[in-house]
């Protein structure tokens, strides 16, 4: 069984894909016993039941057996976080191209359904602003001037002969984001976030930032991934491209 986290829904997703990776590449069933607490709006007050949706999206539970299947005295337990991740991140390219996690990559795109008009190329960005989890100078917020260079950039090297649109993905107010205002832009402002998750996942190029939502989906997304160093537990794939 994997330890627990009591953070949001990237970071749980993170933990149960890692957990389930690493037990099967090392020739153990993997058993999911569900998650005790996920921090995020949409699961609180009347959204209690929204945790629920959220586990059925990852499509664990209908595809992998769960404690109640087992005998107690059957069951392992993954070490802490830290020490699970780091033994994860030892052998990441090795753990993302077995057979244990594109089986699972299968199973959870399976019912999984693109949003974007395919007649555009489709360019993600998950732009994180700061609320009542994040202060404005917390690291995980990056500056404006990122993202406008990162859309000049896409404009200016994209030779595909669909015309660009451009999808922002945020927790921020439509004033926040003045400065990318185009024609060719879209916002997706608080929006659900499994469709955001989705958002992310089929994007032909994707730009993730701090966070695990975006981190997680980049995983399954089969465009051009971009990211910038976050820490020696979140690295990229070889095939991802770093922005800084």
């Amino acid at each position: 069984m994997m330890p627990d986290r009591e953070d949001g829904f990237g970071g749980q997703f993170l933990n149960i894909f890692r957990a389930l990776v690493l037990v099967e590449t090392n020739n153990h069933t993997f058993i999911f016993d569900g998650i005790k607490k996920m921090i995020s709006d949409d699961t609180d007050g009347d959204n209690i039941h929204y945790k629920d949706k959220l586990v059925e999206y990852m499509n664990i539970s209908q595809f992998y057996l769960s404690s109640s299947d087992v005998k107690i005295e059957q069951l392992g337990v993954l070490p802490e976080v830290i020490t699970f991740y780091s033994m994860f991140v030892a052998d990441f390219e090795k753990y993302h191209s077995s057979p244990s996690f594109l089986r699972y990559k299968k199973i959870f795109l399976h019912d999984k359904k693109n949003p974007y008009d395919s007649t555009f190329h489709n360019v993600a960005m998950h732009v994180r602003k700061a609320d009542k989890y994040y202060r404005a100078d917390d690291t995980r917020i990056f500056d404006n001037d990122y993202y406008l260079n990162f859309c000049k950039k896409i404009r200016s090297e994209y030779k595909g002969n669909k015309q660009i649109r451009f999808h922002i993905y945020s927790n921020g107010t439509p004033e926040d984001f003045e400065y990318l205002k185009e024609d060719d832009v879209i916002f997706h402002l608080k929006e659900d976030l499994m469709l955001t998750h989705l958002g992310f996942i089929f994007a032909d190029e994707l730009l993730i930032g701090y966070s695990c939502l975006g981190y997680t989906a980049a995983f399954f997304c089969n465009g051009k991934v971009y990211y910038k160093y976050w820490n020696h537990l979140h690295i990229g794939l070889q095939s991802w491209i770093k922005y800084e």
